[in-house]
């Protein structure tokens, strides 16, 4: 066994998640891996749950990309990890959401980004001379 598949000392040889991912990685079982997506599905509801009700993309929607998350947490789990794998799905299950909601652009861009957009708006318009004098005074504190 390799580093990334062994279990540690600290770990018992009955530790059922890890047994689950042995088998998993091992066998490709996949009633392991329906079998670890259900001992944690209350953690994948809760995170979905928080970020469903700040953001315009739908329950299901996020449920998809969290199950995407807790899969990267099943192969990207070390074995030889103090770290507890509920843990370890929760940051990966967060994060995979997170990267989800950016690249699809529903997260609010912060204010400064916001004001640097508009003022390359502004200055390709005035480079390019279809911003007229008016605007030109009102937008010259952007150059």
């Amino acid at each position: 066994m390799t580093a990334t598949t062994a279990p540690t000392a600290n770990r018992t040889a009955d530790d059922l998640t890890v047994s689950l991912i042995e088998a998993y990685r091992e066998r490709g079982d996949r009633r392991a891996v329906e079998q670890i997506l259900s001992m944690n599905v209350k953690i994948l509801n809760h995170i979905v749950r928080r970020y469903a009700s700040s953001s315009e993309e739908s329950y299901e929607d996020l449920l998809q990309v969290g199950y995407v998350g807790m899969m990267k947490a099943v192969n990207g789990y070390r074995l030889d990890s103090e770290a507890k794998f509920s843990s370890y799905a929760y940051a990966m299950i967060e994060g995979e959401i997170k990267h989800h909601l950016r690249d699809a652009a529903l997260v609010k861009r912060p204010r400064w980004a916001r004001s640097l957009h508009v003022g390359v708006a502004v200055l390709t318009l005035w480079f390019e001379g279809r911003l007229d004098s008016s605007c030109q005074r009102v937008y010259r504190g952007l150059c």
